[in-house]
């Protein structure tokens, strides 16, 4: 091989190295924007404002929208299958369900997998719960950090009333408010 072959190959080396710096570089870029944004954004919907519109689908693959739950309590609960605390907290909001039924209010599942992960985890639990599969930017509408479990309650004039982690001290009170709401004491032993 010649000087000027391995000049080439030398200069031809260094290009293809600037470029995958380059690369790398605008990737890392992206990554700490991404990082930026979700830091900036707010954990979740404040209270008193109107809940976004939304448009979701059924696990049968039905259209369903806000206005289909218009005038009428919606507690939206966002669960992943790979969330293990929302496994852990799949069996309360189940019995839960019951008791949001009788005080008017309508619960609501949001599945942040797959169609089949969500499937897999409703068939797994029994659960009754309704689901909805939205896309991920109506999702983050909701749920700007898509935390799981999660939950966003509206009430019948379609304002967020509260917002955040299941387990919190407000999903705590509100659990209370639909355990005793309608619901009789002896009712209420039954199904603990």
């Amino acid at each position: 091989m010649s000087e000027m072959d391995l000049l080439v190959v030398a200069v031809v080396a260094i290009g293809l190295g600037l470029i995958l710096n380059l690369l790398l570089t605008l990737r890392l870029v992206a990554i700490r924007k991404r990082e930026y944004e979700y830091a900036a954004s707010p954990y979740s919907l404040h209270a008193g404002q109107a809940a976004p519109a939304f448009v979701g689908r059924t696990l049968d693959g039905v259209s369903v929208s806000g206005s289909d739950y218009a005038g009428r309590e919606l507690a939206l609960l966002f669960i992943s299958a790979e969330c293990p605390a929302c496994r852990d907290v799949l069996p309360r909001l189940i019995r839960l369900h019951y008791w949001t039924q009788r005080a008017g209010v309508e619960m609501v599942m949001i599945g942040m997998d797959s169609t089949t992960k969500v499937e897999m985890l409703v068939e797994e639990f029994g659960s009754p719960i309704p689901v909805l599969i939205w896309s991920r930017r109506v999702r983050r509408q909701f749920n700007p950090r898509n935390a799981t479990p999660f939950y966003c309650y509206i009430d019948d004039r379609g304002l967020v009333q509260s917002s955040g982690s299941i387990g919190s001290e407000e999903w705590r009170h509100l659990e209370g408010k639909w355990e005793t709401a309608g619901v009789s004491k002896s009712e209420i032993t039954r199904y603990m």
